[in-house]
């Protein structure tokens, strides 16, 4: 079997409603040579149901029913799975541009630097419908230096950096953050020193909720470091700021980390 162009990943655990929605989403891309894979998170009957009904029906699905660790550990699973050129990943909540694959596939092959990842605008989701500012965190984007806003939902990533990561570090996502793992990721590809690219045209929905993790917007400005020393041909180590972040980010939300040195050290 040919290997796809684009393997498009989806962790979902309990959210069965926004999840078919975000089926629909990915299977109107106007860009059809992906596989989709949709992983369950030791997921709810109703999702493992939408999902086992997508994969009966378009046979670019792929349902894994995976046991409950965390999203970071069923992200690391379904990475190993992947067999496209290129990786997305797409909330169970979140929604895409009909031609998002198809503008940021585009880049990468219309242009002659081996990009890391390829990143969008793209615009909050109220009830539905697209609204808010066009690039989230205005202010941090207006600020940065390196142009870039980093989120799974706004890129496209090359699997063979993705790949590079894990052979040098043994997974795709530290087992070891509950939160937090995406940022860690970008800046594992940051470290390598690859270009990376954002264009300006608002191709994802981000959808909004009361019980979103709020503490993102301190995360933009270690990733715009990062950036600005990758591109300066100067790649940064992984932050160990950013662990304490997460550890700081695990206590206050009730989880912990196996790894005691990721703490902070008492004084």
């Amino acid at each position: 079997m040919p290997s796809p162009s684009v393997t498009v990943i989806t962790p979902t655990y309990c959210r069965a409603s926004f999840l078919q929605q975000t089926l629909r989403s990915v299977e109107a891309q106007s860009l059809v040579d992906f596989e989709y894979l949709i992983a369950s998170d030791g997921g709810t009957e109703d999702v493992k149901a939408v999902a086992r009904g997508a994969q009966a029906s378009d046979p670019r699905v792929r349902f894994l029913d995976l046991p409950h660790r965390g999203v970071f550990r069923t992200l690391d699973a379904t990475f190993r799975e992947a067999r496209g050129q290129y990786v997305a990943v797409v909330a169970d909540d979140d929604l895409w541009h009909p031609d998002f694959l198809h503008r940021l596939v585009g880049v990468f092959e219309g242009d002659s630097k081996a990009y890391a990842f390829v990143s969008c605008d793209y615009s909050f989701l109220h009830d539905g419908e697209v609204g808010g500012p066009r690039c989230p965190y205005a202010s941090e984007a207006k600020a940065s230096r390196s142009g870039v806003v980093t989120a799974f939902i706004n890129s496209l990533f090359s699997k063979h950096y993705l790949d590079l990561v894990a052979a040098s570090l043994g997974y795709y996502f530290d087992p070891h953050l509950r939160r937090l793992g995406d940022e860690d990721l970008f800046l594992s590809l940051l470290r390598i020193g690859a270009p990376t690219k954002h264009i300006h045209a608002a191709l994802s929905y981000y959808r909004q909720h009361a019980d979103q993790f709020a503490a993102k917007p301190f995360i933009w400005s270690f990733l715009d470091r990062a950036t600005v020393a990758a591109r300066a041909g100067k790649p940064m180590r992984p932050s160990e700021t950013i662990r304490e972040i997460a550890w700081l980010v695990n206590l206050r939300m009730g989880g912990r980390l196996a790894r005691s040195r990721s703490a902070p050290r008492e004084r």
